[in-house]
């Protein structure tokens, strides 16, 4: 295998790309090369990992291969686009190992010209979503305690499903999440305001965490997504 791996540091960009059939010797490798390639980059940096040229991975690679997203993950990046070709199989091993993970979901594309593309648009958007569904939050609103649980999250807002409640555009609330991963027994309030209502679920973002605080968020839905890019 032929990898290759670039770090751009006026664009604030990792870039990787895999060739032909992939061992765990080969992402063990990359793994080194990444820890020493981050050095180089600032906190929220976006990820292209490129396989159009890649045949397979061997499984026992899959280890290997989670283990350097995860350890992207945990330095603040940004968005991780992969480039998946249609129809081969490495595009089949990643989307099926991807389906039984929770985590943060990666964005998907075609050609690295579309990758590029990609993280063009979301330069700008403030911070990556984990996709958390069974993770409990309580409600506070007009003094009353509700009941929902996280779809998607992030360290300026979240999307949530309540049964219960269906505020409007334009609320004020309160959110209380309870985190029970390594770091187990993180209580974390903030102040939200509603940004989208709909019948099965709404969204909110943050009301001025201050860096601590949003800093302990990242930690905790890190932490609670086992470090895992799907």
């Amino acid at each position: 295998m032929r990898s290759t791996l670039e770090a751009d540091i006026e664009r604030n960009i990792l870039k990787l790309s895999f060739v032909g059939i992939i061992t765990k010797k080969d992402f063990d490798q990359i793994y080194t090369e990444v820890r020493s390639a981050l050095s180089d980059l600032q906190p929220g940096f976006n990820v292209i990992s490129d396989f159009s040229e890649c045949r397979l991975m061997y499984l026992n690679g899959l280890i290997s291969f989670r283990k350097i997203f995860s350890y992207i993950l945990s330095n603040e990046s940004g968005e991780i686009v992969r480039v998946l070709p249609p129809n081969r199989l490495i595009t089949k091993q990643i989307i099926n190992g991807a389906l039984m993970r929770k985590g943060y979901t990666p964005v998907y594309a075609s050609t690295l010209e579309e990758a590029s593309e990609i993280v063009g648009r979301v330069t700008k958007r403030d911070g990556l979503r984990f996709e958390l569904d069974t993770q409990p939050v309580d409600i506070f609103f007009s003094d009353k305690v509700y009941r929902g649980h996280i779809l998607n999250i992030s360290t300026s807002g979240c999307a949530i499903n309540s049964s219960s409640l269906r505020p409007r555009k334009g609320d004020y609330l309160k959110v209380k999440f309870f985190f029970t991963g390594k770091s187990s027994g993180e209580v974390i309030e903030l102040q939200a305001k509603v940004v989208r209502s709909e019948s099965y679920a709404f969204a909110v973002n943050f009301v001025l965490p201050d860096r601590n605080t949003r800093n302990l968020l990242w930690r905790c839905l890190v932490d609670e997504s086992g470090g895992q890019v799907r």
